[in-house]
C-alpha cells in the first residue's frame, strides 16, 4: 500500500510538468496522466488493485509496474513517513549546482537566494550549519555530517538536536532554495560531473502547476504545421527596463562583449565587427545606408557609429543608420546610448515587427543583425506529412505538391518549394525557420547592388532547429544549411561563418560562467558589499580585480570558470554563427 509522499511540488514550463521532492531534491519531468497517477495516492494509502481498476484502461500491467517503481525509487510514492524520514540519514548529501553563499569562516555562512519574481535575499544560517556546509563533499552521508557537528553548542542549544538538522537541511532542498540534494551513493561511483543523476545536476526555477486547479499547460511544440507564436507580443509589450532585459533576462554574445576585454585583446564585439566588415569590403566609402535590425540596448549601434567616427570619419559622414525594432522601451534605450556616444543626429528609427517588416527595394548597403531571427516564427513539420521519401532528391519529393498542399502547409509549403529546402535528412520530426528563411527573402529585396548583411545567431550549419525553452517565451536555435540554401537560390554570394573566429576571441581563455538565477544572487551579494556586478565576460583576473579587497574569491561560492570555448556566462560561444550576404 502506498502513498503520495508530502514533500512532493509540481512545476510547468512551457507545456512541460515536472514533480519536485523537496526533501530530497529529485526532479522528473512527466506527462500529465502519470500526474494524475500520483495523485490518485494522494493522502490516501492505495493498494495495487485500486490501481488496476482507475487506471487499466489507461496502462498496460506492465506499464503501471514500470511507472509505480520508479515513483517509489524516487520516493514520490512512499508506504510511510517515518520510513521516507529515516531514509535520508543514510544518504549523501551533495551541493547543488549554481548556489551562490559568503562563508569567510567555518562559522559563518550567508546564502543569496532569488525568488521567481526576481527578488533577491541573504539567508544567513546557524554556526553548526555553517560547520556543516563545509563538510558537505558529495561523498558522506547525513548520518557521518551529523557526528562532526553533534558536539557544537549552537546546536546542543535545540531540545532535539537531530529533528532539528533534519528540517534545515529539509529547508535546504525545498525548491524555494535547493541549496542541497541527497544522492543514493557517493558521487565518485558515478564518475564525471556529466555523469552524475541529472536532478544533481539542474535546477528547477519553474512556475508552479496545481494539479485540479491550474488548467492544464498545453505544450505548443507538439503542435504540427502551426506556426509557433513568436515572442512578438512579448517584446512589444512586456519588457519593462532595457538594461534588466539584457542583464538578468536574455543577454547576447554583442551585450557580453559590449565593452573592450581582454579576451578581445583589448578591444569589443563591435570593434572586431567593424573591422572584419572593413576589411572584406562590406563597409566602405560606398556605403550610404546601415540598416540594424533589433538594435537591443543601442550598445552595437553605438559602437559602430563611434568606431566610423574615431577611424573612419569619410564613411561616417556619408553614411545614414536606420534601426528596425518593435519595441519602445528598447528604442528609448537606444535613443540614450546615443545620445551619450554622440552620434545620436545619425540615426533614424522604424517602429515595425522586423519578421514582418518589408524592407525598401534597393534601398540597404549593410544590413546588421545580432541574434534576432531565432525569435521569429517556427514550425514542426514531420517528413510523413510533406511526403517525404528517403530514396527521393528534394527537387523530385516536392514535384507532385499541388497549391493545395502548399496553402495547407502555410508559410512553410511556399519556401519548402519555391527554394527546393533541402529536407533530405530531416528526421520523422523536425522544426523549421519559416520566419528566418523569409527574412532572407527581405533581406534580397532591401540590399543594394553591391549591398552585403551581416546576420548572427545561436545554431549550427547542419543540425536542425532545437527549442530553447528556459527563457519565459520559446526561441529557436538556427539551422543555417536552410538559410544559406535560401540565399543561394536568390542569387545572393553567402558563407557561414563561426562568429568568434570572426571577431578572434581568445578560445582558449577561461570565463566565468553563470545561470539567469546563479547571476541575480550573486549580484545581490555583491552590492551588499558595495560592488556593481555587470554582466560582461569576466576572465578571472577580471572578477578577482572586482572584488577587490572587499572579498577572497575562496570565500565565495558557487563560481566557476571554464573555457571560453566551451561557455561564456550563459553563452556557449561556439553555437553562434554569421551568416554573410552580398547582392551582386
Amino acid at each position: 500500500m502506498l502513498f503520495r509522499s508530502k514533500h512532493l511540488s509540481y512545476f510547468q514550463q512551457h507545456g512541460e510538468i515536472f514533480a519536485y521532492h523537496d526533501m530530497f531534491g529529485y526532479l522528473l519531468g512527466m506527462s500529465r496522466d502519470l500526474v494524475d497517477l500520483l495523485q490518485f495516492h494522494d493522502v490516501t494509502l492505495r493498494e495495487r488493485e485500486e490501481v488496476d481498476e482507475r487506471f487499466g484502461d489507461q496502462f498496460e500491467a506492465e506499464q503501471l509496474d514500470e511507472f509505480i517503481g520508479v515513483f517509489k525509487l524516487f520516493s514520490c510514492l512512499i508506504e510511510s513517513e517515518l520510513a521516507e524520514e529515516r531514509q535520508l540519514w543514510s544518504m549523501v548529501a551533495a551541493r547543488s549546482r549554481w548556489v551562490v553563499y559568503h562563508q569567510p569562516s567555518p562559522t559563518e555562512l550567508v546564502f543569496w537566494r532569488t525568488d521567481r519574481s526576481g527578488n533577491s535575499f541573504a539567508d544567513p544560517v546557524e554556526p553548526w550549519a555553517a560547520r556543516l556546509w563545509a563538510s558537505v563533499d558529495g561523498e558522506t552521508t547525513l548520518e557521518d555530517l551529523f557526528e562532526e557537528v553533534a558536539d557544537d553548542p549552537t546546536l546542543k542549544e535545540h531540545e532535539d538536536p537531530r529533528k532539528h538538522v533534519v528540517n534545515t537541511l529539509k529547508s535546504w532542498v525545498h525548491h524555494d532554495r535547493q541549496y542541497l540534494k541527497f544522492a543514493k551513493a557517493p558521487l565518485s561511483k558515478f564518475g564525471a560531473e556529466h555523469a552524475w543523476p541529472s536532478y544533481l545536476r539542474s535546477s528547477m526555477p519553474y512556475p508552479p502547476f496545481r494539479p485540479g486547479v491550474d488548467p492544464d499547460p498545453h505544450n505548443p511544440l507538439e503542435d504540427v504545421a502551426v506556426p509557433i507564436n513568436p515572442p512578438h507580443a512579448y517584446y512589444e509589450g512586456e519588457i519593462e527596463d532595457a538594461d534588466e532585459q539584457f542583464r538578468d533576462v536574455e543577454t547576447t554574445l554583442s551585450h557580453l562583449f559590449r565593452q573592450p576585454s581582454p579576451l578581445l585583446q583589448g578591444e569589443s564585439y563591435t570593434d572586431r565587427v567593424v573591422a572584419y566588415l572593413v576589411e572584406t569590403g562590406r563597409l566602405g566609402e560606398s556605403t550610404r545606408t546601415i540598416t540594424e535590425v533589433g538594435a537591443g540596448t543601442g550598445a552595437f549601434a553605438s559602437g559602430v557609429l563611434s568606431r566610423l567616427r574615431d577611424d573612419h570619419p569619410a564613411i561616417y559622414d556619408a553614411v545614414a543608420y536606420t534601426i528596425v525594432d518593435l519595441s519602445p522601451v528598447l528604442r528609448e534605450k537606444q535613443k540614450e546610448s546615443l545620445t551619450t556616444a554622440d552620434v545620436v543626429d545619425k540615426v533614424a528609427w522604424v517602429a515595425a515587427n522586423a519578421e514582418t517588416h518589408e524592407f525598401e527595394p534597393n534601398s540597404i548597403d549593410l544590413l546588421l543583425c545580432n541574434e534576432v531571427v531565432g525569435d521569429f516564427t517556427t514550425v514542426k513539420l514531420t517528413r510523413e506529412l510533406l511526403g517525404l521519401q528517403a530514396e527521393l532528391e528534394p527537387e523530385t519529393a516536392y514535384e507532385g505538391w499541388t497549391d493545395k498542399t502548399v496553402e495547407r502547409l502555410g508559410p512553410s509549403g511556399r519556401l519548402i518549394r519555391e527554394h527546393t529546402l533541402p529536407l533530405r535528412d530531416a528526421p520523422e520530426e523536425f522544426y523549421l525557420n519559416v520566419g528566418a528563411i523569409d527574412f532572407i527573402e527581405r533581406v534580397n529585396t532591401g540590399l543594394s547592388s553591391g549591398g552585403s548583411a551581416f546576420i548572427t545567431e545561436y545554431g549550427d550549419l547542419m543540425a536542425f532547429p532545437v527549442a530553447s525553452t528556459q527563457l519565459d517565451h520559446i526561441e529557436f536555435s538556427i539551422q543555417f544549411k536552410q538559410l544559406h540554401h535560401t540565399a543561394l537560390s536568390l542569387g545572393l554570394e553567402a558563407s557561414v561563418e563561426y562568429v568568434q573566429d570572426l571577431i578572434k576571441l581568445d578560445r582558449e581563455a577561461y570565463t566565468l560562467v553563470t545561470t539567469r538565477t546563479w547571476f541575480a544572487s550573486m549580484r545581490a551579494m555583491l552590492l551588499s558589499f558595495g560592488i556593481n556586478f555587470d554582466k560582461v565576460a569576466y576572465s578571472r583576473d577580471m572578477f578577482e580585480e572586482l572584488l577587490g579587497d572587499a572579498l577572497n574569491l575562496s570565500d565565495i561560492g558557487d563560481v566557476r570558470f571554464k573555457i571560453v570555448d566551451e561557455r561564456c556566462m550563459g553563452l556557449a560561444p561556439h553555437e553562434f554563427k554569421a551568416l554573410m550576404l552580398k547582392k551582386a
